[in-house]
């Protein structure tokens, strides 16, 4: 009986080659089902590398702007320290030679402190 409905409607309905849905070979089904996700996959790498780029300059900024300074005033405490350690030799010692030796490094130490320091001027009176 179905057979008989099934004819019925083809006889009522005819459909022509040209009408039928275009089927695709297999090998381009594969190539759209591997292509697709390949496509995506190099999209978002390429997208992921940008990013770390991106994030590398970011972090190279942070490391200039507050790495390199810390360091440089590590190196001016340094100096600082060492300068008040050799004036307190200076008061401590009353001879003349040991308090003139004590207070040698001090222009030294201020001008390699000064060099760290860009635009900074003299004011302790020290060494002129």
């Amino acid at each position: 009986m179905a057979e008989a409905v099934t004819q019925s409607l083809l006889q009522s309905y005819p459909i022509t080659a040209s009408e039928l849905p275009k089927t695709k070979k297999i090998s381009t089904r594969l190539l759209i089902l591997v292509g697709t996700p390949c496509a995506l996959l190099v999209t978002i790498g390429a997208l992921g590398l940008y990013g770390l780029e991106k994030t590398n300059a970011s972090l190279k900024t942070v490391y200039e702007d507050r790495a390199v300074p810390a360091v440089e005033l590590g190196q001016i405490n340094a100096l600082i320290s060492s300068s008040r350690l050799h004036d307190a030799q200076a008061l401590v010692n009353t001879l003349p030679d040991v308090a003139a030796f004590s207070i040698k490094p001090i222009p030294t130490g201020s001008m390699r402190a000064k060099a760290l320091i860009p635009g900074a001027t003299d004011r302790s009176g020290v060494g002129r």
